[in-house]
């Protein structure tokens, strides 16, 4: 209760995308749609287990970035 998951994300991949897929303890998901730059999103936390996938295509030479911290209050 009363948690926040902070994620910060950097990206410089070209030509595509990146998609980071959350889901809650109900298995409700929440999609993150990555290209190129950074953005931070908050995401309400609730108890119970968490889980993540990621996928994407984009031009080779790239690089993303995720960092997630747990604010509390």
């Amino acid at each position: 209760q009363n948690q926040t998951l902070v994620l910060t994300i950097t990206s410089d991949i070209q030509d595509g995308t990146v998609n980071l897929f959350l889901f809650d303890p109900n298995g409700k998901e929440q999609r993150i749609t990555i290209s190129s730059g950074n953005l931070s999103k908050e995401i309400p936390l609730e108890g119970g287990t968490w889980q993540y996938n990621c996928s994407g295509v984009f031009k080779d030479g790239g690089t993303v970035k995720i960092v997630g911290t747990v604010k509390e209050g």
